[in-house]
């Protein structure tokens, strides 16, 4: 008769450290997609032309809200107690889940300014990196998506709903702001 081992982690130890790796260039992937999009010459062109009553500066601290939840996720999951390490895996799981489903809405809005953006020159520089980092963005959030699905049954056990459910929480109050910070800019 095989005993089965106690100390059976959920997330086994190859699949976290792959784990932590795909959090890591999601990140990258997220800032690279703020940075680029922010310098581009459409927004700066945007920013010129149209005085904004909305600073600057308010946009980019949104962008850095965004890259919050992934800091902290990656963070719990580099470390060993397991509870710790499946509320890493509940952030991950809800924020990049959202990602997953948010990615092709944001990359149908940049091709269109990239479509708005052409002219004699070619395509505007700054979006079309943009459009490449937000191309990576779903592979690499369905990589993320996968493995803390499937340790998602092992959330209530371990009192991960709570930041699961925070980090919805904090992702909608997030686009909201968002949205409210669109509408005071027109």
């Amino acid at each position: 008769m095989v005993v089965p081992s106690a100390n059976k982690s959920v997330i086994p130890i190859g699949e976290l450290r792959r784990l932590r790796i795909f959090v890591a260039v999601g990140i990258i992937a997220l800032a690279a997609a703020a940075l680029f999009f922010y310098d581009s010459p459409a927004m700066q062109h945007d920013r010129a032309a149209v005085p904004s009553r909305v600073p600057v500066r308010l946009g980019e601290y949104l962008s850095v809200g965004f890259l919050l939840p992934p800091l902290l996720s990656l963070s719990l999951l580099s470390l060993t107690h397991e509870d710790v390490v499946l509320a890493g895996a509940a952030v991950a799981c809800v924020y990049f889940g959202a990602i997953l489903i948010l990615s092709p809405f944001a990359l149908l809005g940049i091709l269109l300014g990239l479509g708005l953006s052409a002219n004699e020159h070619g395509f505007d520089h700054g979006l079309l990196a943009t459009a490449l980092a937000l191309l990576i963005l779903p592979i690499v959030s369905l990589r993320i998506f996968r493995p803390t699905w499937r340790a998602c049954d092992h959330f209530h056990k371990s009192g991960s709903v709570l930041p699961a459910v925070l980090t919805s929480l904090y992702l909608y109050a997030l686009f909201h702001t968002g949205i409210l910070i669109g509408q005071k800019s027109r």
